[in-house]
Protein backbone atom coordinates (compact mmCIF):
# COMPACT_ATOMS: atom_id res chain seq x y z
CA UNK A 1 0.00 0.00 0.00
CA UNK A 2 1.35 3.34 -0.93
CA UNK A 3 1.27 6.30 1.40
CA UNK A 4 -0.06 8.51 -1.94
CA UNK A 5 -3.28 6.26 -1.81
CA UNK A 6 -4.03 5.98 1.79
CA UNK A 7 -6.34 8.44 3.63
CA UNK A 8 -4.18 8.41 6.87
CA UNK A 9 -6.69 10.72 9.20
CA UNK A 10 -5.22 11.38 12.85
CA UNK A 11 -4.97 14.80 14.57
CA UNK A 12 -1.02 15.04 14.45
CA UNK A 13 -0.78 17.30 17.11
CA UNK A 14 -2.06 14.34 19.60
CA UNK A 15 -0.19 11.83 17.14
CA UNK A 16 -1.50 8.65 16.33
CA UNK A 17 -2.90 6.40 18.79
CA UNK A 18 -0.33 4.44 21.24
CA UNK A 19 -0.15 1.18 19.56
CA UNK A 20 2.52 -1.53 21.20
CA UNK A 21 4.53 -2.86 18.25
CA UNK A 22 5.52 -6.33 19.70
CA UNK A 23 1.49 -7.17 19.60
CA UNK A 24 0.40 -5.03 16.55
CA UNK A 25 -1.58 -7.00 14.39
CA UNK A 26 -2.74 -5.43 11.33
CA UNK A 27 -6.50 -6.51 9.43
CA UNK A 28 -8.28 -5.91 6.07
CA UNK A 29 -11.63 -6.08 5.31
CA UNK A 30 -13.48 -4.10 2.56
CA UNK A 31 -15.89 -1.61 2.45
CA UNK A 32 -18.44 -0.22 0.02
CA UNK A 33 -16.89 2.91 -1.51
CA UNK A 34 -19.64 5.02 -0.93
CA UNK A 35 -19.72 4.06 2.79
CA UNK A 36 -16.28 4.99 3.52
CA UNK A 37 -17.26 8.72 3.91
CA UNK A 38 -19.16 7.58 6.86
CA UNK A 39 -16.13 5.88 8.49
CA UNK A 40 -14.10 9.33 8.05
CA UNK A 41 -17.04 11.75 9.11
CA UNK A 42 -17.41 15.19 8.55
CA UNK A 43 -13.72 16.46 9.15
CA UNK A 44 -12.82 13.13 9.83
CA UNK A 45 -14.31 13.10 13.41
CA UNK A 46 -15.76 9.46 13.13
CA UNK A 47 -12.64 7.78 12.29
CA UNK A 48 -10.45 9.74 14.75
CA UNK A 49 -13.54 8.51 17.21
CA UNK A 50 -12.83 4.95 16.24
CA UNK A 51 -8.98 5.39 16.46
CA UNK A 52 -9.43 6.72 19.91
CA UNK A 53 -12.17 4.61 21.71
CA UNK A 54 -10.67 1.37 20.09
CA UNK A 55 -7.23 2.12 20.44
CA UNK A 56 -6.14 1.33 16.65
CA UNK A 57 -4.45 2.92 13.63
CA UNK A 58 -7.28 3.11 11.02
CA UNK A 59 -6.18 3.20 7.26
CA UNK A 60 -8.49 3.31 3.67
CA UNK A 61 -7.03 3.09 0.57
CA UNK A 62 -8.23 6.19 -1.85
CA UNK A 63 -7.83 3.84 -4.61
CA UNK A 64 -11.08 0.70 -4.54
CA UNK A 65 -10.18 -2.54 -5.08
CA UNK A 66 -10.58 -5.11 -7.84
CA UNK A 67 -14.69 -5.48 -6.15
CA UNK A 68 -15.05 -1.88 -6.04
CA UNK A 69 -14.83 -1.42 -2.87
CA UNK A 70 -12.03 0.31 -0.71
CA UNK A 71 -9.70 -1.44 1.70
CA UNK A 72 -9.50 -0.63 5.39
CA UNK A 73 -6.57 -1.34 7.75
CA UNK A 74 -6.91 -1.56 11.17
CA UNK A 75 -4.07 -2.09 13.38
CA UNK A 76 -3.78 -2.65 17.03
CA UNK A 77 -3.62 -5.77 19.10
CA UNK A 78 -6.38 -8.14 18.18
CA UNK A 79 -9.64 -7.25 21.03
CA UNK A 80 -9.42 -3.53 19.77
CA UNK A 81 -9.61 -4.34 16.26
CA UNK A 82 -12.48 -6.62 16.83
CA UNK A 83 -13.66 -3.64 18.49
CA UNK A 84 -13.50 -1.05 16.07
CA UNK A 85 -14.56 -2.96 13.28
CA UNK A 86 -17.68 -3.88 15.43
CA UNK A 87 -18.22 0.13 15.84
CA UNK A 88 -17.08 0.24 11.52
CA UNK A 89 -19.97 -2.30 10.88
CA UNK A 90 -22.51 -0.40 13.05
CA UNK A 91 -21.77 2.66 11.24
CA UNK A 92 -21.85 1.40 7.87
CA UNK A 93 -25.00 -0.81 8.90
CA UNK A 94 -26.62 2.04 10.22
CA UNK A 95 -30.36 2.13 8.41
CA UNK A 96 -31.48 5.07 9.45
CA UNK A 97 -28.54 7.16 7.60
CA UNK A 98 -29.45 5.03 4.63
CA UNK A 99 -32.83 6.07 4.39
CA UNK A 100 -32.03 9.37 4.59
CA UNK A 101 -29.56 9.37 1.49
CA UNK A 102 -32.79 7.79 -0.53
CA UNK A 103 -34.66 10.61 0.37
CA UNK A 104 -31.88 13.15 -0.24
CA UNK A 105 -31.07 11.93 -4.20
CA UNK A 106 -35.02 11.82 -4.26
CA UNK A 107 -35.44 15.39 -3.42
CA UNK A 108 -37.39 14.90 -0.14
CA UNK A 109 -36.58 17.11 2.93
CA UNK A 110 -35.58 15.87 5.70
CA UNK A 111 -37.20 16.52 9.30
CA UNK A 112 -34.59 18.49 11.21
Amino acid sequence: MSGKNMYIPFDVSRGPPRIDPATAKTEVFEVEADKVKFIIGRGGNKIREIQDRCRVSVQIDKARNENGANNVSVMGDQLNIDRARDMINTIINDDRRDREDDRRRDGVSMPF
